[in-house]
């Protein structure tokens, strides 16, 4: 905007100058508010496209959600059947391990505990029963 110099004239500034001033500032305002009208327009078509592409993307980002939670069900499931079979195989190799273990190792004599006597320690009792889990 140029600055405000006008003509001094006997009874104030020049007329034509005021006039031809006032009407430049009017053309600019309005080749503002028509450039602004403009700019809003073309940001709000933009705005619209963007808020629909997200839309779009939130559709798509929740389909994939559920497909993905639908997939980790499964591998969840696979998973567990997959340790249920190797647990079922490791006991299957272990149980006949365990038979001729079992069948090899030797036959333990365990004689029935006693109980303390009247009158005699604690003590006592538990160096007999000590005793009594160690003979063989």
């Amino acid at each position: 905007m140029k600055p405000l110099l006008f003509s001094v004239s006997r009874k104030g500034y020049d007329r034509a100058e005021v006039n031809a001033f006032l009407a430049d500032l009017d053309e600019n305002s309005r080749a503002a508010e028509e450039s602004r009208d403009r700019e809003i327009k073309r940001l709000s078509g933009e705005n619209d496209v963007l808020r629909s592409r997200a839309e779009a993307l939130e559709l798509e980002l929740r389909a994939l959600g559920n497909e993905n939670g639908a997939l980790r069900e499964q591998v969840s499931e696979l998973e567990r059947k997959l340790a249920e079979a190797e647990a079922a195989q490791k006991a299957a190799e272990a149980a006949p391990a365990a038979g001729e273990a079992k069948a090899a190792a030797p036959k333990k004599r365990v004689r029935p505990r006693r109980p303390v006597p009247d009158g005699k320690s604690v003590i006592g009792a538990f160096r007999r029963m000590f005793d009594n889990e160690h003979e063989v």
